[in-house]
């Protein structure tokens, strides 16, 4: 029961990481198609 209350902190910050980091790859592509747009 402890092993499993200690492991979820880590596993959900995990977690959270990911989702950060997918959210900013997205924007990196929404802003690359913005200024590919403005270029043309």
């Amino acid at each position: 029961m402890w092993g499993g209350a200690a492991n979820r902190p880590r596993d959900h910050a995990i977690s959270i990481q990911a989702g950060i980091e997918d959210m900013v790859a997205s924007r990196a592509i929404e802003v690359k198609h913005e200024l590919g747009n403005l270029s043309e």
